[in-house]
This record gives C-alpha cells, structure tokens and sequence, in this order.
C-alpha cells in the first residue's frame, strides 16, 4: 500500500514518520523479543498507545512511545536501535526497511540510521519537492482517495506555515480553514489581487467529497497541489524581492 508523501520545511529536523515506524512494528512482529529488547538497550518502557495485538509488536510500540524524536540524541539513539532491528529481521525485508527510513531523509551506515546532512535548500529543491509530492499523491488517490485529499490539504497548510516563517511572519496560532490560511499568507506575501482571486477559485472548485471517487480526487489533488506551488513561488519571488533567502 501506497503512503502520502511529506514535505519538508526548511528548519524542520528529519525524524522517522508514523509510516516508517508501522512497517519496523510490522517487521518486529517476526523477530525474536529479546532481540527487541536487545535492540532498544538502554530505553524506557511507557504505555502501550494500541494497535495490533502480540506481544512484539506491544514490547515494540512500548520502546517507541518512550522516544521524543524532537530530542536530537534520542533520534540518534532510535536510528541504531532499528538498525539492530533491520539486522534481526529477515533478509527479504531489509531492503523494504532501508528504502521506508531513507525516504524519512535518512542514511543506513554502520548497522544505524543517521540524519543525512543536508546542504541549505534553494527555492529549486523546495518546488521539485512538493512536484514528487504531487505526483506520489496522485498515486495514492488511486488507492485511497480520500486520504490522498486530505494529505494534499496537509502539504498545502504545512507551505503556508513555512512560507510565513521565511518572511518573517508569525503564522496564526489558531487553526484555520484551508481557504483562509492561503489567504493569510498571500496577504502577508503581498500577492497580486488576480493571483489571489485566481486562489481562491481554485480552492473552490476542489472541495473534497467525502467517498469521492478516484477521478475526483485525482481532481483535488491536482488543484491543490498547484496552490501550493504557486504559494511556494510567491514566497521566493517576494524574498527576492527583500533581498533575502531562509
């Protein structure tokens, strides 16, 4: 099964996606519990938050919910503690593991999971990012439709927010409808009226149906997607124009 991209924003560090952990917990489920135990050597043990039965997987998700990931040595500690679980798993399923971790923007050296070190984005890396997202997007509405809208919605919020911080701007505390925090921010970026006016129908015309069918979805992704690029390109054009990149 298919899962939504992410798209990454400048300052924000890399930490293993809620996608990336079910398939290590998919994978514990087959691996021997003191190798679990000998993998999260040093953890602690919080609460089981749920989810499938099995005394593996529960051990597994214990160690997980134990891990604040905006801690950079924790992180550092739960990239070698699932390279120790990609050692203990099956052969046939390391290449899957690797290939979930990596796309979280991490390396496999050494038996561990590193953060890669990454240059200063430019504007160029940040539009062909949120391209690939929109292309795995529209793959995903093949399969789930209504997950892909919502994720695209996701991108599009994640681009305001970013766009906002880069030129300085607070983003709003409070949680706004998607058509209002685009607007937000093309009035902070001080965009053309027909740019605007051009957004907002846009916006209109893809509403998500709720059980919309793939064509549809396919549809809003598209739509959305196509906001945030130009929100994206807004924000380097006014940049630009102060002067300044971040």
């Amino acid at each position: 099964m298919l899962t939504a991209c992410r798209v990454e924003t400048r300052g924000v560090p890399v930490a293993f996606s809620r996608a990336t952990i079910d398939k290590f917990e998919d994978a514990s489920a087959s691996i021997v519990l003191r190798q679990i135990d000998r993998a999260f050597t040093g953890f602690g043990l919080s609460d089981d938050p749920g989810g499938v039965l099995g005394d593996r997987r529960v051990r597994f998700r214990q160690y997980v919910a134990s891990i604040d990931q905006s801690d950079a040595e924790q992180r550092a500690r739960l990239g070698a503690a699932f390279g120790a679980l990609v050692d203990a798993a099956a052969s046939s399923k390391e290449a899957f593991l690797v290939a979930a971790a990596e796309s979280d923007g991490f390396a496999y050296v050494d038996g561990a999971f590193r953060a890669r070190a990454h240059r200063a984005p430019s504007e160029h890396d940040e539009i062909a990012s949120l391209d690939e997202c929109g292309k795995h997007l529209l793959l995903l509405a093949n399969e789930e439709p209504d997950r892909a809208m919502a994720e695209a919605t996701t991108a599009l919020v994640s681009i305001c927010r970013d766009s906002l911080r880069r030129i300085g701007k607070e983003a709003p505390d409070e949680i706004l409808a998607v058509d209002d925090m685009v607007r937000v921010t093309l009035d902070a970026l001080a965009d053309t009226p027909t740019g605007a006016t051009l957004v907002t129908v846009l916006l209109a015309s893809a509403r998500s149906p709720v059980g919309g069918a793939t064509k549809e979805a396919r549809f809003v992704v598209r739509t959305t997607m196509a906001v945030a690029l130009y929100v994206a390109e807004c924000t380097d054009e006014r940049l630009r124009a102060l002067g300044t990149s971040r």
